[in-house]
């Protein structure tokens, strides 16, 4: 009884309530436009009562699961899951609710675990010490975190760990200058800085070498950006006009017949409009062009210049397989990458919920995760993605390290019932994988806004929101292989190497009073 008094009282203290608020606040900030400062600011509680030595394992579990259930939360919170052959509400809730706490508990305990940890390390060694462990620990915990998902998903060879990156912190601060770093190290950079950011602000609170900090702080970043810059100053090898389609689908419940039907009502005022198209690409789904049987559409021009980009999902002996199409209307020149498919329910959710769903007897058929190759098509290397491959580092990246020039998304986000804050949570990662791996990323979409996206996180062309239409854009075709790109999850190298001098330091600084008290208690 004391020991359940005793947590209760931690969370209904002052400091409680803000280390929930925090966490909330740095969970959310993915999904709300220029609001990075909230994810800085709202791990700083958290951090402070680690440095004052007041964190509690109940209030490190409470940060742990508020911070990490708001970041995944939007992934789970649309109801009803339709598309999951779940009519009922009350049945879709217990789902989103067990598939929810399945992935957020088992995170959550393994933040609590590495919290208290560093709370034990910022109790007695120095600002900037603590600093540099606590932001490359919380880093790694993250990277850990990624790998712990593909145990709970997984199957017969299937391992989507490091493809399930959804939940880092560093998505947080993707809206801020910071978004440059993810060229040297991709999203674990902007979580380490996002972390280190949040540690010295919370040392700066207590009043402990502030300048020191400060100063510290400043060289570091500074640092980065100049090395950033000077990988951002390479130019575009060719350019061309690019269009990105997005269909108002009302939560995916329009047949494809009709949704075609509102595409073939755009594409030819858009080549009237743009005849010097290169590229267009379309939603997940849309079967426009990617059928087996081939073309399913007369071009208005049989000489038209452009490209065609679209995705479907076939089936072949009871086995799934997601496919990008690529087409050239003037050459009749086909290209394809297929990749082995999820179904909707493995893509994301829990082991035990995807061998309970229907598609049971496909999961034991599928393999290893493939990352398929880019199509070169009338001198452009496209790298084609589909939906939640967005939230992949490693998928991004391996279709840069082979060539890939530009690339491109096909998504159908009207399975999320038209949720803006997983499109904004979508897009978020959408603008770190084209920062990342320096190229240009067009996104096609169903019931949220086709994008396409600079090399420098920007948003150049947007269509609105629930409706049927096209972003249009010059972009560029990049070849440059950014640090991330180069290395890929070798990147955490680095934080793993100052983590470990950093708790060698501390190991030292440890040992020295007690050395000296020994000797002193000899002398006398």
């Amino acid at each position: 009884m004391r020991r359940l008094y005793s947590g209760v009282h931690a969370l209904a203290s002052r400091d409680g309530a803000l280390i929930a608020l925090g966490a909330f606040l740095a969970g959310s900030a993915a999904y709300i436009p220029h609001a990075w400062p909230l994810a800085i600011l709202g791990l700083v509680p958290i951090m402070h009562a680690a440095i004052r030595s007041t964190l509690t394992r109940i209030r490190a579990a409470l940060f742990s699961f508020v911070f990490i259930g708001t970041s995944l939360g939007a992934f789970w919170g649309t109801i009803p899951l339709l598309w999951l052959g779940i009519d009922s509400w009350v049945a879709s809730a217990f789902v989103v609710f067990l598939q929810w706490s399945l992935i957020v508990l088992p995170f959550a305990a393994l933040m609590t675990a590495n919290l208290l940890l560093f709370a034990r390390v910022a109790s007695y060694t120095h600002p900037i010490t603590s600093v540099i462990f606590g932001a490359s620990l919380f880093v790694l915990t993250e990277y850990a975190q990624m790998w712990l998902y593909a145990v709970i998903m997984h199957g017969p060879g299937i391992f989507m760990g490091a493809d399930f990156s959804a939940h880092m912190a560093g998505y947080g601060i993707a809206a801020s200058p910071f978004i440059a770093l993810a060229k040297l190290g991709g999203i674990f950079m902007l979580s380490w800085v996002a972390y280190a950011l949040s540690i010295g602000l919370a040392f700066m609170l207590r009043r402990q070498t502030q300048w020191v900090i400060l100063t510290s702080t400043a060289v570091l970043l500074g640092t980065l950006f100049m090395f950033s810059a000077l990988i951002g100053s390479a130019q575009d090898a060719s350019q061309l006009v690019a269009a990105s389609v997005s269909i108002d689908s009302h939560g995916n419940t329009i047949p494809p017949h009709r949704k075609i039907s509102d595409v073939m009502m755009l594409l030819n005022p858009l080549q009237d409009a743009h005849p010097d198209l290169g590229l267009l690409v379309f939603p997940e789904s849309l079967e426009l062009l990617a059928t087996s049987t081939g073309l399913t559409y007369e071009w208005k021009s049989s000489d038209s210049r452009f490209t065609i980009v679209d995705s479907i999902i076939e089936w072949r002996a009871n086995v799934g397989t997601k496919r990008s199409a690529f087409y050239s209307p003037r050459d009749a020149l086909w290209r394809y990458a297929d990749k082995t498919f999820l179904a909707p329910p493995r893509e994301y959710t829990p082991y035990i919920m995807a061998r309970s769903a229907t598609v049971n007897a496909i999961s034991r058929r599928l393999s290893v995760v493939e990352h398929p190759e880019p199509a070169v098509m009338r001198g452009m290397t496209i790298g084609g993605s589909i939906c939640l491959e967005s939230m992949s580092p490693r998928h991004s990246r391996k279709l840069a390290l082979k060539g890939a020039d530009i690339l491109t998304n096909g998504s159908a986000l009207g399975w999320f019932n038209e949720s803006r804050w997983v499109q904004r949570k979508v897009s978020t990662m959408n603008r770190v994988r084209a920062v990342e791996t320096d190229r240009y990323f067009l996104v096609a979409t169903d019931s949220a806004p086709a994008e396409i996206i600079a090399p420098s996180g920007r948003i150049i062309a947007r269509t609105d929101f629930g409706v049927t239409g096209t972003a249009v854009a010059t972009v560029g075709l990049r070849d440059t292989l950014t640090p991330y790109v180069l290395l890929g999850e070798r990147v955490l190298f680095v934080p793993a190497l100052l983590m470990f001098v950093s708790w060698m330091y501390v190991r030292s600084a440890r040992h020295v009073p007690t050395q000296s008290a020994n000797r002193s208690g000899t002398s006398a």
